[in-house]
């Protein structure tokens, strides 16, 4: 067992580690036309659901507003206040176009780079396709985030509505 032993430490000793670990790892060649070739197919891909994603989110928060909008006269014309809920709503229609501006934009930006030419993009192009492409989809993120505080101001004070008319035809009926 001694002899084992004695043998695995000069082995060991014996091994070039220091050559082992001060070797340095080769970069990984970064092939910008085959990136470039996949951002172009993503940009497509992503062009296309955005604008289908988008529609159907515009058209069901458009219809939300109109019975939003149909909710307060009938709340005015039993006597609620809906002084908040229509500052709400405006500010959910601003928030909209907003949120439709900073879109095109991302349309855009997508549409651009479906267009590139792979061929001759420098890795530096590149960078700068994507870092544009995160922080217009970061400006979509934050309209998004305001739009979700909105519709939550939204639901608490139709409900604070709701409660009110409920209390006053509460009220009319006891009496």
């Amino acid at each position: 067992m001694k002899k084992f032993l004695i043998l695995a430490v000069v082995g060991a000793m014996l091994v070039p580690s220091a050559a082992v670990f001060a070797q340095e790892t080769p970069k990984s060649s970064f092939d910008v036309s085959a990136q470039c070739e996949a951002m172009v197919t993503r940009s497509q891909e992503r062009l296309t659901a955005n604008e289908t994603r988008h529609a159907k989110n515009i058209e069901r928060m458009n219809k939300s507003i109109e019975k939003l909008k149909k909710f307060v006269e009938k709340a005015q014309t039993l006597g609620a206040d809906t002084s908040t809920l229509e500052g709400d709503i405006a500010a959910l229609e601003s928030a909209l176009v907003d949120l439709a501006a900073d879109h095109q934009a991302v349309q855009d930006n997508l549409t651009a780079m479906t267009q590139v030419d792979c061929t001759t993009m420098t890795i530096e192009e590149y960078d700068n396709q994507i870092a544009t492409a995160k922080t217009l989809f970061e400006a979509v993120k934050e309209n998004i985030a305001v739009i979700k505080e909105i519709r939550q101001s939204i639901k608490s004070h139709v409900e604070v509505i709701f409660d009110a008319i409920q209390s006053s035809l509460n009220t009319e009926t006891s009496s």
